[in-house]
């Protein structure tokens, strides 16, 4: 704003000069800036400004943090009736206590001029409006999250009787996108019922007179009907279809005539303008955008549930997507000694030199049963006494035993080598057992 020097009159900032005094006007300073509240906080800069009036930038002095200090308009602090609104609406939001809402440390009016103000908390991130701008129809998962969050920021409000009546994304703050601690923030609760009484609410309707955003209001607040909580969850099916298809139920029209399709006509399907969304998404964003509040669900909470239910679903979905075949790899008898496949097909042991030393030991007691069998047999030649017992079987002149002696001799032999093989069979079974594998075709290995 600008101001004429002489006459104190104030034009907007494309004025140049008085038109009654004819002198250049000057730029008014805020006044505001650089004021300390309360003694503890320090309003630091302008940072935004809208229907209600000026946001500031401010620090609070006491504990040392960054705050945002909202200041009624003047126009609006002239009338009794809107302040005594900001006074009940702004107390009544801040009772409320929730990770999803911002918070009110206070509510106080400015010692100069008596115009009402609240400190709340400083959100520091993008809009959920210009989320939706820039990236378009968001990922099932994330519109999912981010519903859940702002759902349950409804239900804590609506609990504590508080609605919201101007639910839309310029008052939801996302912050930390992009990462799994992304939050939703929800602000301005009660801000149209400030701005308008219930009663001047249904006035300006039936004149034509547009309040809050005509793009998310329910059937029945642009009818001017008596409001409850149903209202922001059609505000709410409206957020929920915008973020999942990338646009708005009802658009490319006057703001006039967006309130009569809410009220009249039928949505299109979100399905129909983004295939990837579920089924069981479509139907609860239908459902928040019956046109009778009795269609819709009865309460936030009963949303919360409808939301975790499809996301237990889809998460079920996507980890049995997610899981490996099991294997298939055929191990031949053939292929049994091959190194490279009992490396691909078993794990090692947690001790390599274990094999090795049973392998050794079996090794030792196979051989040491051959060479026992066999010397035995060859000392009963070579130490049998000159004169053999009654009950040996005769030699003949050359030497030689009986055919029976012989047959005994190398059965002895035959013995020996059973053993060997018995003690070597019983190292392959024993392997083979220790890694799990019992291929068709081995002696010991098909029981």
């Amino acid at each position: 704003m600008k101001v004429c020097p002489k006459c104190h009159r104030q034009f907007p900032d494309e004025a140049r000069f008085c038109p009654k005094d004819g002198l250049p006007l000057a730029e008014i300073s805020d006044a505001y800036l650089g004021m300390t509240l309360l003694g503890q906080f320090e309003i630091i800069e302008l940072i935004g400004q809208g229907t209600m009036g000026k946001v500031y930038l401010a620090r609070q002095l006491s504990v040392d943090r960054t705050v945002a200090v909202k200041v009624l308009k003047r126009k609006l602090a002239s009338d009794p009736q809107v302040v005594r609104r900001f006074h009940r609406e702004a107390k009544a939001a801040a009772r409320l206590n929730h990770p999803n809402i911002v918070t009110i440390h206070l509510v106080g009016e400015m010692e100069a001029d008596h115009t009402p103000y609240m400190v709340m908390e400083y959100v520091e991130g993008a809009s959920l409006e210009k989320v939706c701008a820039t990236q378009g129809a968001l990922p099932i998962p994330r519109v999912l999250t981010l519903a859940t969050q702002i759902s349950s920021a409804l239900a804590e409000a609506h609990r504590n009787g508080v609605l919201h009546r101007d639910l839309k994304p310029d008052n939801i703050a996302v912050f930390e996108q992009g990462t799994p601690r992304e939050t939703a923030k929800v602000l301005d609760f009660g801000i149209a019922k400030i701005l308008h009484s219930d009663e001047e609410m249904s006035q300006l309707t039936k004149t034509g007179t547009i309040f809050g955003t005509p793009a998310y209001i329910s059937p029945e607040q642009a009818s001017g009907e008596h409001l409850d909580h149903r209202t922001d969850l059609y505000s709410m099916g409206v957020l929920i279809f915008r973020m999942a298809t990338g646009r708005l139920p009802f658009e490319n029209s006057s703001g006039l005539e967006v309130l009569v399709r809410h009220i009249k006509d039928k949505p299109p399907r979100p399905r129909d303008l983004n295939p990837a969304i579920p089924p069981d998404l479509e139907e609860i964003i239908l459902k928040l955008l019956a046109k009778n509040r009795d269609d819709r669900y009865p309460s936030a909470d009963a949303l919360i549930e409808a939301l975790a239910r499809l996301q237990a679903g889809m998460s079920g979905m996507f980890q049995a997507a997610q899981l490996p075949p099991p294997p298939t790899q055929q191990v031949t008898t053939s292929q049994i000694m091959s190194s490279s496949v009992l490396d691909d097909a078993f794990p090692r042991s947690k001790n390599p030199w274990l094999i090795p030393v049973i392998l050794l030991a079996f090794a030792a007691v196979g051989f040491g049963a051959w060479w026992f069998f066999l010397r035995e047999n060859d000392s009963g030649d070579m130490s049998a006494p000159a004169t053999p017992p009654s009950d040996a079987p005769p030699r003949h002149r050359d030497g030689s035993r009986p055919a029976d002696a012989t047959a005994g001799r190398h059965a002895t032999a035959h013995r020996s080598t059973d053993a060997g093989r018995a003690c070597a069979g019983g190292l392959v079974r024993f392997l083979l057992r220790r890694r799990h594998l019992r291929p068709p075709g081995l002696p010991g290995t098909d029981r």
